[in-house]
């Protein structure tokens, strides 16, 4: 479901009530490690995984808004996933890892099929409404990974899916007004719409000015240069919230790339992963999202907070490892 929410703490707020129902048909006891194990396999894929799909997550399309229009013809849907493939195995694997090691289950799970049964028979078939949103939905991620093939915008691949679903009624005119997070999507607009008040500001030359002595040097050496980057990163990120730092970061990073021969996908990969790293809860509105979602009942902050620092060492093996592969690829010398 990743590729089609662009907003991790909505797919997070989905998952919740989810998480909390599975764990307890599964026999599990509220706040006990496999109730903890559940909820963070959740995480993982919907927080954790999401800086691997272009329309995975905000501060993704937001680095990608900030290339050159000619970068962003090359930058695709597909190029963005081949590109982070290494990194995002490496992610899922050792997440999976880290969670089942730090968070291990006291009792193998208890089934029951006739509770199954009986949750299919209240659920019932699906309905029509149900059928068009996953046909609209399915339209949708199947436009963006074709965008190379067609040439429309996510933007407005993503306007025309809305527009089909307003024309059918769904969602209906109080779910429109109260259920879609407007405030969210006017601070988004906003954000994207800074790039030019930046560079008319100068302000991406005042901050190249400042970097470059820096970070520069290090472009020789890309095993060293991008795992810096990260961890840079991951100290801004107990001052800064994500979008902002993406701006920031990738503004100012970007013409230092591009004088070092680097190409500009592997500093949007590793910027989009680096911010969505949380070591305290403050840092992550889905994980707090998570964590009210399921009342308060699937974890507690003690329980997770190895595993949550865990994501940062994750990152970093993930980042090491794709430079050879991003070498082959022709976007590292």
């Amino acid at each position: 479901m990743t590729p089609a929410l662009p907003d991790v703490t909505s797919g997070v707020a989905i998952a919740s009530p989810v998480v909390l129902a599975l764990s307890d048909s599964l026999g599990y006891a509220r706040k006990s490690n496999g109730s903890a194990g559940l909820a963070m396999a959740a995480l993982l894929g919907f927080g954790q995984m999401s800086p691997f799909f272009l329309t995975g997550a905000a501060e993704n399309l937001l680095a990608w808004s900030l290339l050159p229009e000619a970068a962003q013809v090359q930058v695709t849907w597909l190029s963005w996933l081949g590109g982070a493939l290494v990194l995002a195995g490496t992610t899922l694997i050792l997440g999976l890892l880290f969670t089942w090691w730090l968070l291990p289950v006291e009792h193998p799970p208890k089934a029951s099929h006739g509770l199954i049964q009986a949750q299919l028979e209240a659920l019932g078939p699906m309905s029509a409404s149900e059928g068009i949103n996953a046909l609209v939905l399915g339209a949708a991620v199947v436009g963006w990974i074709t965008t190379p093939l067609h040439g429309v915008s996510v933007g407005w691949i993503a306007m025309a899916a809305l527009t089909a679903l307003l024309v059918c009624n769904l969602p209906g005119r109080v779910t429109f007004r109260s259920a879609i997070y407007w405030d969210f999507l006017f601070y988004l607009g906003a954000a994207l719409s800074l790039t030019e008040v930046v560079r008319h500001l100068a302000i991406d030359q005042w901050l190249v000015a400042r970097l470059a002595p820096i970070l520069a040097p290090a472009t020789q050496w890309p095993m060293v240069f991008y795992p810096l980057v990260a961890c840079t990163l991951y100290c801004a990120r107990f001052v800064l919230p994500s979008l902002p730092l993406v701006s920031l970061w990738v503004i100012g990073l970007l013409p230092i790339c591009s004088a070092a021969g680097l190409h500009p996908l592997p500093l949007l990969l590793v910027t989009s992963a680096a911010v969505a790293i949380w070591f305290m809860p403050y840092q992550s509105p889905a994980y707090l999202a998570l964590y009210f979602g399921t009342k308060e009942r699937s974890f507690t902050h003690r329980q997770v907070r190895a595993l949550a620092w865990s994501y940062g060492l994750t990152y970093l093996v993930g980042i090491v490892l794709s430079v050879p592969y991003w070498r082959l690829l022709g976007w590292v010398p």
